[in-house]
């Protein structure tokens, strides 16, 4: 099982705050941010460095648990979609349109 923990970049400037999610795998800590989703953008990463597929737990700071999957394959394929009616929502998730691939 594969520990992501959690954290919050607060506000700067004109951006809102940011959600992290870390994990440390075989030494190295790997680490992102996002608006909608940083556990779906660790776990894409995570999947895409070749981790074996395996359960996830999402802890906060403190250690609390927080959230937990049985794949981090699954996850990976999801992101949060926020509408103007109906709050939040699970989608699947679509690369951006002018991201470029890692090189």
């Amino acid at each position: 099982m594969i520990t992501i923990t959690l954290g919050t970049i607060p506000p700067y400037g004109t951006t809102g705050p940011m959600d992290t999610a870390s994990t440390e795998i075989e030494g190295a800590v790997l680490a992102t941010r996002s608006r909608s989703s940083a556990v779906c953008e660790l776990c894409r990463l995570l999947r895409d460095r070749g981790v074996p597929d395996q359960p996830w737990e999402a802890v906060t700071p403190t250690g609390k648990a927080s959230l937990r999957g049985p794949s981090i394959y699954a996850m990976a394929d999801r992101t949060i979609e926020e509408r103007d009616r109906g709050g939040l929502r699970w989608k699947k998730y679509q690369p951006h349109p002018m991201s470029h691939p890692a090189r």
